[in-house]
């Protein structure tokens, strides 16, 4: 039994549309997660800096 490669025929035409708008999602919703932390990060290291120069 061969196995076909021609799913194109199945799926809607708008699927394309649809799995760039999920990967867009996607990639905004993780440059805002990695801002955020490197936000924590940085708060955190002025912090331990603090404690060290008031030791």
């Amino acid at each position: 039994m061969k196995h076909s490669s021609q799913v194109p025929d199945m799926v809607p035409a708008s699927y394309p549309k649809l799995l760039e708008e999920i990967k867009q999602k996607t990639t905004k919703a993780r440059i805002r997660a990695s801002i955020a932390v490197n936000r924590e990060l940085v708060e955190l290291y002025w912090s331990v800096g603090r404690l060290i120069v008031e030791r």
